[in-house]
């Protein structure tokens, strides 16, 4: 395994909602979080059914690279299906690009904090 790059410090998870809540003595339902991308508001009723229908219809793994929703996405945004990558979330996307366009000896400029930690580790992951 590679060394990792000097002065590389790990991401470190937000505290859970009922340890702020408890340390701003107030109640867990008065946190609002907007450094988990957690909606602050409840789900729509309609929505819970229509993930169970969903899920009933699921059978398998989808096709690899999932094709249909890279054609769908490039469509309405007017590209081309290639110049649409697709993550696991925006952890995973951040890691990726940070991957391809930056490596050893690479200045990346980063927002100034406060920001989301991980364009920093990303960043020192790939040794830039």
């Amino acid at each position: 395994m590679r060394a990792l790059a000097p002065g590389f410090t790990p991401y470190r998870w937000a505290r859970p909602t009922h340890e702020v809540a408890a340390q701003a003595g107030i109640d867990p339902s008065q946190v609002v979080r907007f450094d988990q991308n957690t909606p602050s508001l409840p789900l729509p009723s309609s929505r819970p059914g229509a993930v169970a229908g969903a899920l009933a219809r699921v059978s398998g793994y989808p096709t690899g690279g999932y094709r249909t929703l890279r054609r769908r996405i490039a469509d309405y945004a007017g590209v081309d299906p290639d110049n649409v990558v697709l993550g696991a979330g925006a952890d995973d996307l951040i890691l990726l690009c940070a991957r391809a366009f930056a490596g050893s000896g690479d200045v990346v400029a980063l927002p100034q904090e406060p920001t989301y930690p991980l364009f920093r580790i990303a960043t020192q992951l790939a040794l830039a």
